[in-house]
């Protein structure tokens, strides 16, 4: 069964209701789920450079520490911004699954993963401004975005649930461990544990004798998709530094990408999401996959390559949309 659902990353999310604010923090404090107001040192980012590998890097060692901050800063809100976006994402999610779940028993599974979804936002809100809230970054959850509008319910048990779900588990347990804020440290580690049950649940209900030509071809896209974002390295972080720094040349950009170890990092990533979509039924399209040569990550060169490319076609892009606003 087949339903669309907008899923508006835009929508605002700023607390101008203070009647239904306090009914939604007096339902959380009665579930127990109400988090404790941010506390941290505001002197630490909430995670260090370490996290990007970007001590390794001659470029941001030869910077101030004024200017390394500001990078950090900016690779720490994307991470921020990326995490509250997947949770926003759930809720139209789970909205379209209750929705079309074929029995009792999977809508109240739903209902419970929604809640969830809540919850999390909640706690995540409260570090990220109002303008941040209504900014997605990167196109990694604009491709999640479009899957939960236009997949099947089949397909999204294994795409969202098996597969992002299961990525999340090691995903926030990263994340958490080396947070440097005491408060966001326990709230990554609490979503984490509501993670491995909404992975859980898609693992119980995918149903691969279910699957049409048209799913099973939407499936195999979006596994090449998941697996291409990790094979180009961390682009996000590079566009990070050349949001501080300005342009950078592209051997600046094959010797950033070298020092975070963008090939490592990459294998060992690829290792972990091929393990979690590991299934019998997934098992030749992974073999295809392999042959295909998507579980090998690209070199430093390739990465800067594709970083450049993309970032001359945003640019035109953008430059074709102010033409057109004229």
């Amino acid at each position: 069964m087949s339903h669309s659902i907008v899923n508006s990353l835009y929508l605002p999310h700023q607390g101008d209701n203070p009647s239904l604010d306090k009914t939604l923090q007096g339902s959380l404090r009665r579930k127990g789920r109400l988090a404790e107001p941010p506390s941290f040192d505001s002197s630490l980012p909430a995670w260090s450079a370490a996290l990007y590998g970007l001590p390794h890097s001659k470029l941001f060692q030869q910077l101030d520490e004024t200017k390394q901050h500001q990078i950090v800063k900016s690779c720490n809100n994307f991470v921020l911004t990326e995490s509250y976006f997947i949770e926003k994402a759930g809720l139209a999610y789970c909205a379209k699954m209750i929705t079309l779940g074929e029995t009792t028993e999977i809508r109240q599974m739903y209902g419970l993963i929604a809640s969830d979804e809540a919850v999390h936002l909640s706690w995540l809100a409260p570090y990220l401004d109002v303008t941040q809230r209504v900014t997605p970054q990167g196109k990694f959850i604009q491709h999640i975005s479009n899957m939960i509008e236009v997949c099947d319910v089949n397909t999204l048990y294994f795409l969202i649930q098996t597969v992002l779900e299961g990525w999340g588990i090691a995903y926030y347990k990263t994340l958490g461990k080396s947070c440097q804020w005491g408060s966001l440290k326990a709230t990554l580690l609490n979503i984490l544990k509501d993670e491995a049950i909404h992975h859980n649940t898609g693992v119980a209900l995918f149903s691969p004798e279910r699957l049409t030509k048209q799913s099973e071809l939407a499936i195999y896209d979006g596994i090449k998709s998941y697996l291409d974002i990790l094979r180009v390295g961390a682009q996000n972080i590079v566009a990070c530094c050349e949001q501080q720094l300005g342009p950078l040349s592209f051997d600046a950009l094959v010797a950033l990408f070298t020092a975070m170890e963008t090939e490592r990092s990459s294998a060992i990533k690829l290792h972990i999401l091929k393990n979690i979509m590991l299934q019998p039924a997934t098992a030749k399209w992974l073999a295809q996959l392999e042959i295909e040569g998507y579980f090998e990550p690209y070199s430093p060169v390739e990465c800067a390559k594709i970083y450049r490319e993309q970032s001359q076609h945003t640019a035109v892009a953008s430059c074709v949309a102010a033409t057109a606003a004229l």
